[in-house]
């Protein structure tokens, strides 16, 4: 698909997505800054996935991450250019057919002033070779070593999925962390989520081993809170900010994923579902309040007939449907749950 048809697609996607109040109420009427955030980034690269970040309490708000094709970006390519911060790790990642297992992360503030990347995630799946590459190539070779420590740290069943690199951008200095992080996402293996829901305090161990700072009472609650959510027996991860020297930072995060089809996913969120169970579980504990129920009203999935400039018609597929919530803990409190939307394009067949 076309870079220009792609954007149509996705503003198109985005705009049905804000309707109906939601532009306001979730995004904090920002879906005209994100359709020219869109517009300019589409224009280099293809786009497989559209991520929107929105919190679940306090002020409306968007962020947004832009998930890539392998099929449209080289080395070369003007993209690299739009985010010089990143033409290192782009051009590495489209040498080694890395490009789609990329998320670039843009702050919504930002957004608003230009578009300007603020972090970019790698999925590397346990490959640690890859991770420190793409580390290294991503301009954050002082955090690898600290990052592999605390892999290494990690128990049997928490398995690495993830890096994640802010580019320099000082993490938590509102706690007192005046430290660059490096992002480490672990997926829990089932058996261990289990282990959790039926004893919290495994969790609060695990802490504790890992080098936790401040594993007290406050933490605790935490584990208990995390405890009640792997319960449902939803799939999991856990995300760790780990400093150069492989110690970790005082942030933590729970991500739930909701997974399936679009069909069976949205029918976790019937009222008995055990998805809506989870957010409400996030309501009970404070960390959310209801907006979550209008991301779901929002979501939709169509076909779209194109029309390329030779003639040829294609149908592809559009999606948009949540794709997980995170629990988030930061300098020993909970601070308010982040809902992520996911818009798709696919080709049908």
């Amino acid at each position: 698909m076309g870079s220009v048809e792609m954007t149509e697609v996705l503003l198109a996607a985005l705009r049905r997505f804000a309707a109906e109040g939601r532009d306001a109420t979730l995004l904090g009427h920002m879906q005209q800054t994100l359709s020219r955030a869109v517009q300019q980034l589409t224009a280099t690269t293809s786009a497989a996935s559209l991520f929107l970040e929105v919190p679940l309490m306090g002020p409306a708000h968007a962020d947004m991450g832009l998930g890539l094709s392998n099929e449209t970006l080289c080395p070369g390519d003007d993209a690299t250019a739009r985010w010089p911060e990143l033409a290192e790790s782009m051009a590495w990642a489209a040498n080694n057919g890395w490009l789609e297992d990329l998320i670039i992360a843009f702050d919504g503030d930002d957004l608003a002033t230009g578009v300007h990347a603020t972090g970019l995630y790698f999925k590397h799946r346990g490959n640690m070779a890859a991770a420190r590459d793409f580390l290294c190539q991503s301009g954050a070779s002082d955090l690898a070593h600290g990052y592999a420590t605390a892999v290494y740290r990690l128990s049997k069943g928490w398995l690495p999925l993830y890096a994640g690199n802010y580019h320099g951008r000082n993490h938590g200095a509102d706690q007192g962390c005046k430290q660059s992080v490096v992002r480490l996402e672990a997926a829990l293996e089932p058996t261990v989520c289990e282990a959790i829901a039926r004893d919290a305090r495994r969790l609060s161990a695990e802490f504790a081993r890992l080098g936790f700072p401040n594993v007290n009472d406050a933490t605790t609650s935490l584990s208990t809170a995390c405890a009640h959510l792997l319960a449902l027996g939803l799939p999991a991860t856990a995300q760790l900010d780990v400093h150069e020297d492989g110690s970790l930072a005082d942030t933590f995060g729970l991500t739930i994923f909701f997974t399936g089809a679009h069909n069976s996913r949205m029918s976790l969120f019937r009222p008995h579902g055990v998805a809506s169970e989870a957010l409400r579980r996030l309501e009970a504990l404070g960390v959310a309040d209801d907006r979550w129920r209008q991301a779901v009203h929002g979501s939709f999935a169509l076909p779209v007939p194109l029309t390329h400039e030779d003639g040829t018609r294609r149908v592809v597929g559009v999606t948009c449907h949540p794709d997980c919530v995170k629990l988030k803990w930061a300098g020993g409190r909970f601070a308010p749950a982040r809902f992520y939307q996911v818009i798709r394009v696919a080709p049908f067949g």
